[in-house]
């Protein structure tokens, strides 16, 4: 369970990483020559399908579609390996998020970044092994642990990458 959670932690900075990396790159000029506003990829292309990650565990694919700065997202996630005996057999979740986006920028023309806040639910269950320690012989053993339903919600701030 607290390798899963290490995983996701990394994941998660690695892109908050690469999110400030890229602010550092001078934003290009995209201005639309019906109106001579500037348009973002996020105004371009309102809809989109992507890849979701919390920190309660949760890694989905998710489509969000923009009603100006309002973002309504829904996704699906799962996950099946019946031959484990040390983590998870499966898992599966389903969430919804609804954003308020804070700033929008294309930074060059392969990239363009945006900042939301974020309030998300969902439920998830799941089965497999959990690792119990053994002050006995210092060693573990792994235990089945059943189903197990998850309920959760939770607020704070999004970072979206678009990548081409």
């Amino acid at each position: 369970m607290f390798s899963r959670s290490l995983r996701l932690l990394k994941a998660f900075l690695l892109l908050v990483l690469l999110e400030l990396m890229v602010a550092m790159v001078p934003a290009q000029s995209n201005k639309s020559v019906a109106s001579g506003s500037q348009r973002t990829v996020f105004a371009t292309y309102p809809s989109a399908l992507g890849i979701s990650m919390s920190p309660v565990e949760n890694v989905s694919l998710s489509w969000k579609n923009l009603f100006d700065r309002i973002g309504v997202e829904v996704g699906v996630g799962g996950f099946w390996d019946p031959a484990s005996t040390t983590g998870p057999i499966y898992w599966y979740s389903v969430n919804g998020a609804l954003s308020y986006r804070l700033l929008a920028e294309d930074f060059a023309s392969w990239i363009a970044g945006g900042l939301d806040l974020v309030a998300f639910a969902g439920y998830r269950g799941e089965d497999g092994y959990e690792a119990v320690f053994n002050e006995d012989d210092y060693s573990f053993t792994y235990v089945r642990t059943g189903y197990r339903p998850f309920l959760f919600f939770g607020a704070g701030i999004g970072i979206e990458t678009v990548l081409f």
